[in-house]
């Protein structure tokens, strides 16, 4: 992937989470919790000294956000159906913010997938 198609490619990226942050109820997609149980994790994996290069302490953090996401959906998810005795409404919302972490991780791939799966950093500092 050249330089221009990672510019190209952040400023998708950028455009479509602009999209998101300027819809009227952006604030429903804020959940400091789900955050720092995704961030937490990935940023822990990222400062290990075990992998060698920064491409392979890359995939690991992108491993554990993963992991960490999926528990967290998993954890709030048995929270919501424990609880379940507002009815639909209320299973609803839970449910909502039960998948927050999943969308976070998502957000985190995204800007990492150049990097990640296409070898960006490598081409684009050859440059």
């Amino acid at each position: 992937m050249n330089r221009a198609a990672v510019i190209v490619y952040w400023l998708v990226c950028l455009y479509t989470l602009g999209k998101l942050v300027l819809s009227a109820h952006w604030a429903m997609f804020i959940d400091f919790p789900s955050m720092l149980g995704v961030i937490a994790p990935a940023l822990a994996c990222w400062f290990t000294p075990l992998a060698a290069t920064r491409r392979a302490k890359l995939r690991g953090a992108i491993k554990v956000c993963w992991l960490a996401a999926g528990l967290m959906f998993i954890y709030g998810l048995l929270r919501v159906l424990m609880q379940s005795l507002g009815g639909a409404e209320t299973i609803m919302a839970g449910l909502g913010v039960a998948l927050l972490p999943l969308f976070y991780s998502l957000i985190i791939n995204l800007f990492a997938a150049p990097y990640l799966f296409f070898g960006a950093a490598r081409q684009v500092g050859s440059n």
